[in-house]
């Protein structure tokens, strides 16, 4: 009797859980590349998904920032695809998660042509989805799943 109430109370446990938070964001792919739409400050953005890159790179048009400006009042580097890159905070909003976070602004003008698409407007890093618990590619239904 003691063995069947520990197995019931474990299963009401189980059942009692808040399943993960999941959000699911259709994706298209391109020369092996995988590009989701999201927001950054406000404006919606395609973004190559990339867990090979460390850092969130954005394009200064869809930051809407003069990167000579910028270098004024943030981090700047002076190499980088094409001249200044300016490390300043956006809020990245991915499904319904609002993220917080300094990300990388320069000019991208080439990197769509490079990558052979049409539009590119950055790359999201690792910074950025180190912020779920997981991040799963599901190619038959062409949706990325992050788990919060």
């Amino acid at each position: 009797m003691n063995h069947f109430r520990r197995s019931v109370l474990a299963l009401a446990i189980l059942v009692a859980m808040p399943a993960a938070a999941q959000i699911t964001l259709p994706f298209h792919s391109s020369n092996s590349l995988i590009f989701v739409e999201i927001t950054a400050n406000g404006k919606p953005v395609t973004m190559l998904l990339d867990s090979g890159s460390v850092r969130t790179l954005l394009s200064a048009k869809a930051m809407q920032v003069d990167l000579k400006l910028a270098a004024m009042n943030h981090k700047s580097y002076e190499r980088g695809l094409e001249g200044t890159i300016v490390e300043m905070p956006a809020t990245v909003i991915i499904g319904e998660h609002k993220i917080l976070t300094d990300v990388m602004a320069g000019n991208l003008s080439q990197l769509a042509s490079t990558m052979g698409v049409d539009k590119c407007d950055g790359i999201i890093g690792q910074d950025v989805l180190r912020r779920f618990k997981s991040v799963r590619i599901d190619y038959k239904t062409r949706r990325v799943e992050f788990e919060e």
